[in-house]
């Protein structure tokens, strides 16, 4: 099997064929111990043609974690943007976010240490994800508030808040050390506090003081 180089026909199909090698092989090795000659040796190909797709190794492993993030920001996007209460769209996200994390460790702990070393090397990859959540729940705040099921406030910074707020079930480092507690239940927990405070007045009546 051969990688075709980028800008010619089918150049897209060869990269996504060079991170299933490599996902591959850092499930088998590890990602310290995975080299572009073991995923060149992989696709039967030779190490000097993975180059014309990645500049590195680093830059292929940073490909693998951005596809994680990618699945977990999909996650997320697919339940705020459904029907229904900001309050129950919210919650949801989140905890979507939390699980798809919590399976990965379980089924491919491999990739979520990967993501762990990407999130550690790389903060400003993560930034980028964290921005495009944080935008999707400040866009479902605000539509909280249009439907009165929270008071006014800056969108934006409540929804900074949320993350910030609930990091323990979002960063898969943190995910991987409460691995064996309830955490689901925690985020319930906190999660509850916190849209509670943005509730509406009247929204608030009837709760337990």
């Amino acid at each position: 099997m051969s990688v075709e180089p980028i800008g010619t026909q089918g150049s897209q199909e060869s990269r996504k064929r060079v991170l299933d090698a490599a996902r591959a092989q850092v499930r088998r090795y590890g990602a310290g111990k995975t080299t572009v000659q073991d995923i060149a040796r992989a696709l039967g190909t030779s190490h000097t043609a993975l180059y014309r797709h990645f500049p590195s190794k680093q830059a292929i492993l940073e490909a693998l974690a951005g596809e994680a993030m990618d699945e977990d920001a999909a996650a997320a996007a697919a339940e705020l943007g459904r029907a229904g209460p900001a309050v129950a769209r919210i919650r949801a996200a989140i905890l979507a976010v939390h699980r798809a994390k919590r399976g990965r460790l379980a089924r491919d702990p491999e990739m979520h240490g990967l993501a762990v070393l990407i999130m550690t090397e790389r903060p400003d990859l993560v930034a980028g994800w964290m921005a495009a959540v944080q935008e999707a729940l400040a866009r479902a705040i605000r539509d909280g508030v249009a439907r009165g099921e929270f008071a006014p406030t800056d969108a934006e910074v409540a929804a900074q808040a949320l993350l910030v707020g609930c990091a323990a079930f979002l960063h898969p480092g943190l995910v991987a050390q409460t691995s064996d507690q309830p955490t689901e239940q925690w985020a319930e927990a906190v999660l509850g506090m916190m849209l509670g405070g943005l509730a509406a007045p009247r929204a608030r009546k009837g709760r337990p003081s």
